[in-house]
């Protein structure tokens, strides 16, 4: 369930290019100190294309690198609740 009234964790999304960015993101277990609580989301643009992850959940965003040519439109980290 990615939609709650009471949530106990925040969920957020990677969208990444590079699959190395996300596996150092992991190892740094930021979510095992964090409050709330964090549940990463990682996916390809394509993937977040496929699911529609950031229209389907209302995500709100949190932080985006400035744009780029290359870059995909989704790709910002987002939150949902």
């Amino acid at each position: 369930m990615l939609r709650t009234d009471h949530p106990r964790d925040l969920d957020v999304l990677i969208i990444y290019t590079d699959p190395q960015h996300v596996t150092d993101l992991y190892a740094a277990h930021l979510w095992e100190v964090s409050l709330p609580l964090l549940d990463f989301i990682a996916m390809t643009p394509d993937e977040e294309d496929d699911y529609r992850f950031i229209q389907v959940t209302n995500a709100a965003l949190l932080h985006s690198q400035p744009s780029s040519p290359a870059q995909h439109p989704s790709s910002q980290n987002c939150k949902t609740s």
